[in-house]
């Protein structure tokens, strides 16, 4: 007979290490018997630390830059360890996995912080979006088209009879500074072909970028706007300066840059599917990897002992 343990929460954090900003989520990890999604956001943090102009430029991440990137993490753990955090997970995406001193940069941060950074793949990091939790759309769909769009990569899931996932170099960070590549649109293409054989009847943005935008469409997170509203919009936005975003609607200096390559990709990805409608979810990767842990884990919450 199992007999749950006297406590009704843990406390777990996951940080994402992508190619445009660092994100530090913890959560409340809680007891299997409450009710609602098992882990529970409790603190957000995002520092600005763009990796992929470093690794687009120079094909590895400058000294400066790794210094910065330690200092922070560094700083945000040691916070963890005082607020009794449990357990915390590093990962790190597109610009990590693309630059030439990866390994060393990652082994600076272990020996700094005692925690081994996971550089997952593409391809991981697309799987990672079938955890993505859709309750909260207002009609949920029941064959959503999962987009992800990075820094540096953007991540595709559609769950229908069998699940189809991909990741392609096609980030915001790489379009802005032109590093996209015809072949890589090309293989977004082929695999979308698939897409429009398929019931799919929305496209569910992740990440800052596409909440962004739909903030500035005044949309809560969950509603749908239609393909036409988000071109219009994208529309307004090129005709702005960096300056203008930044000071008439509010931007990070950091968004204001990517906001528009960012959104030319979601577009792109409407405009080759029958798809029309889109939607933005809180839902995110450091997401993914909390829930992975508790999938992993859920032994934490109970004692095995014989009644």
């Amino acid at each position: 007979m199992k007999k749950t343990v006297d406590r009704d929460y843990i406390k777990i954090a996951a940080i994402d290490i992508g190619s445009n900003a660092v994100k530090y989520k913890q959560y409340r990890l809680k007891h299997t018997s409450l009710r609602g999604h098992p882990i529970e956001l409790d603190t957000f943090s995002r520092i600005s630390i763009r990796l992929a102009t470093d690794v687009l430029e120079l094909g590895e991440i400058s000294e400066k830059t790794s210094s910065k990137l330690i200092h922070e993490l560094k700083r945000i753990i040691k916070k963890a360890k005082k607020r009794k955090v449990e357990w915390i997970g590093i990962c790190a995406t597109s610009a990590m996995r693309g630059a030439k001193n990866s390994a060393e940069v990652c082994n600076l941060i272990e020996e700094t912080t005692d925690i081994k950074v996971n550089v997952i793949s593409g391809i991981q990091e697309a799987y990672y979006l079938k955890y993505t939790n859709l309750s909260c759309i207002e009609s949920k769909p029941t064959c959503p088209l999962i987009v992800d769009v990075g820094g540096g990569s953007t991540e595709v899931l559609v769950n229908s009879d069998e699940v189809l996932f991909d990741s392609f170099d096609l980030g915001a960070v790489r379009c802005l500074e032109n590093k996209d590549y015809r072949v890589e649109w090309d293989r977004l293409y082929e695999w979308l072909e698939k897409v429009n054989h398929l019931p799919v009847e929305m496209l569910v943005g992740i990440g800052g970028n596409i909440r962004s935008l739909m903030k500035l469409l005044n949309k809560k997170k969950g509603y749908p706007v239609d393909k036409q509203e988000l071109k219009n919009l994208l529309i307004e936005l090129e005709k702005l300066s960096i300056e203008e975003k930044i000071n008439q609607l509010g931007l990070a200096e950091d968004r204001a840059d990517v906001i528009v390559p960012a959104g030319k990709i979601f577009l792109e990805i409407l405009d080759k599917t029958s798809i029309n409608s889109v939607c933005a979810l809180e839902w995110s990767l450091s997401d993914a990897i909390a829930f992975d842990y508790y999938l992993n884990n859920i032994e934490l919450f109970y004692d095995y002992k014989i009644a």
